[in-house]
């Protein structure tokens, strides 16, 4: 509607992409609520809500390029909205074929990702492992995924952790490399001062 789209243009800050994302957890673990959810997905106000499973989809693909485009226009804040409403029209799915659940999950796995990015842009570094970590359900050995919930635990001081990751990862391409080195020095600082504390504590 007018006054929702107004709504969405209006409402730009993290705080507020953050509550979508509260709202499409909780679609994802419970059926009523995801319908409920999709329901509130802010679309042109002369396009009906998609029933259908083959309507999602396409929404949903609507939604990943409406994304695609604001990222690239450096609007994290939007292209977050459009990726979060991407995945609450993929929670209304049920009973798909095998071709259409492999089609699902692949998109699924492409807006998780490129959320997870957009909370990395924006500092949102919680909501930046939790989709990531979401990505990693669909698919365990996704690299990207493994990277960018190593760098949002890195930036929250989750060494071992985000080491964890990079190690699971093992790749050898540079940002990989330049990422585990960082995260290796700093976890070899930290151990150097719990050293020298306790040294000093029973010197």
């Amino acid at each position: 509607s007018t006054q929702s789209t107004g709504k969405f243009l209006s409402d730009s800050a993290p705080e507020y992409v953050a509550l979508l994302e509260e709202k499409r957890v909780a679609a994802e673990k419970a059926r009523l609520e995801a319908e409920e959810a999709q329901k509130k997905v802010s679309h042109s106000s002369n396009v009906d809500v998609p029933r259908t499973n083959k309507q999602r989809l396409a929404a949903a693909e609507r939604q990943k390029k409406g994304g695609t485009i604001a990222f690239k226009d450096l609007d994290y804040t939007s292209a977050a909205k459009h990726f979060v409403d991407g995945l609450a029209l993929l929670a209304g799915c049920r009973d798909l074929s095998d071709d259409a659940d492999k089609e699902v999950k692949a998109l699924k796995l492409a807006l998780l990702l490129n959320v997870s990015q957009c909370f990395l842009k924006l500092k949102m570094y919680k909501k930046a492992i939790d989709n990531s970590t979401e990505a990693l359900v669909v698919d365990a050995s996704n690299s990207k995924a493994l990277f960018r919930r190593a760098t949002a635990r890195e930036a929250i001081g989750e060494l071992d952790e985000a080491l964890a990751d990079l190690k699971r990862a093992a790749s050898e391409d540079g940002p990989f490399v330049r990422l585990r080195t960082r995260v290796e020095a700093r976890i070899a600082q930290r151990e150097a001062k719990e050293k020298a504390m306790y040294a000093r504590m029973f010197s």
